[in-house]
């Protein structure tokens, strides 16, 4: 029981990683250009392009790789719980 309580800790410290990376790498996008907002928001793997060419949003990016270990750990501490 413990265990999953701290899977779902880890998962919930892995969302608000990736929220707060989503939310300003958005805002990031936008400031650039409305096109560039729309374009990321709407458009896949415009968000790629966006990454290469302006340096802005990589550190909001790493936010949200940062997130993918926490939801990685939070599967695997729920897993075991059953």
């Amino acid at each position: 029981m413990e265990i999953m309580v701290i899977g779902i800790i880890f998962i919930v410290v892995g969302l608000i990683f990736a929220i707060i990376g989503l939310i300003g790498f958005l805002i990031k996008a936008f400031s650039e250009s409305f096109l560039w907002g729309i374009g990321v928001l709407i458009i896949p793997f415009v968000w790629i392009i966006y990454l290469v060419l302006f340096e802005e949003g990589r550190s909001s990016f790493v936010k949200v790789l940062i997130s993918i270990p926490f939801f990685l750990l939070g599967l695997v501490l729920m897993e075991g719980a059953y």
